[in-house]
């Protein structure tokens, strides 16, 4: 996790922390049957082994890649924001979509297919 800050730039709460400290990388869909979002959500290594230099280029100050929807769209932690989405082509921060200020609201809000 370490390694993940220092490449990024961004301090990483407490509470990903923790979810990194027990979780491995997922990719599917949240809740029953397919009706939540879905989603590629890396572990702390294959975060920083995911998201290279060719991402660094795009990524706005403050935010970390997380993983993706499957739809083009990264799944960020906007330092001092919360969690959300991110084009991977796109202007900035400012296209930046919040999602849920915690880790939790972003599974919640996943589960229920609720991101926007």
């Amino acid at each position: 996790m370490e390694k993940l800050t220092a490449y990024w730039r961004v301090q990483i709460p407490d509470e990903l922390r923790c979810y990194w400290l027990e979780a491995k990388s997922f990719e599917g869909f949240c809740g029953d049957k397919r009706q939540g979002e879905y989603v590629q959500f890396y572990s702390a290594r294959d975060a920083l082994t995911e998201f290279g230099l060719a991402t660094k280029e795009f990524m706005p100050s403050g935010f970390l890649p997380l993983g993706s929807n499957g739809s083009g769209e990264l799944i960020v932690y906007s330092e001092n924001i919360g969690y959300g989405l991110l084009g991977a082509i796109h202007g900035g921060a400012a296209d930046f979509v919040l999602v849920a200020d915690t880790l939790a609201g972003f599974w919640q809000k996943s589960v229920e297919g609720n991101w926007l």
